[in-house]
């Protein structure tokens, strides 16, 4: 069995907090107001429609190899890096590992989950289109709206979003 001295078990206890708030600073969100790094500068093609309906959607977190990987190896590095000897280093490795894949797992779940609304546009063409988004409160229908289309779609008020929280 192998055993930690207190200075070991709060460097490890400090990692893990470490970890998760690295790791927490990577979710996202699914509102209209967020763009990732690789829509910077890309062209986005925008319609003018109005809200005609919305429903509550609640996204769930896809396959969570990203957050796990990640921590395992923050934890992995950080838990060899407490360990003093040999025996050590290995021990604090595998057990840093270990508590790194699941506090990055969690995070990744957490940062990747949330609600939002399905919102049905009807566009000035008369076509229909959905695009689910998070969001705090919906947007009311009746609403005229931009809809942004490329890397992702969004759905936003022509206000500018006066009165509405994303």
């Amino acid at each position: 069995m192998i055993k930690f001295n207190t200075r070991t078990k709060a460097a490890i206890a400090v990692l893990a907090t470490a970890s998760t708030l690295g790791l927490t600073a990577c979710g996202t969100t699914y509102g209209p107001t967020t763009y990732g790094q690789a829509e910077a500068g890309v062209a986005a093609y925008t319609e003018s429609g109005t809200v005609v309906g919305y429903r509550p959607v609640r996204f769930e977190q896809g396959e969570l190899k990203g957050g796990t990987a990640a921590g395992a190896a923050v934890g992995a590095v950080g838990g060899a890096a407490l360990g003093g000897d040999t025996e050590g280093r290995i021990a604090g490795g595998v057990l840093g590992a270990v508590a790194g894949a699941l506090i990055g797992r969690e995070v990744q779940k957490q940062a990747y989950s949330g609600t939002g609304f399905a919102y049905t546009v009807e566009l000035d063409n008369r076509d229909l289109v959905t695009v689910a988004q998070g969001g705090q409160q919906p947007i009311p229908v009746g609403t005229r709206v931009f809809v942004e289309t490329g890397a992702n779609a969004r759905v936003y008020p022509q206000t500018g979003g006066a009165g509405y929280r994303y």
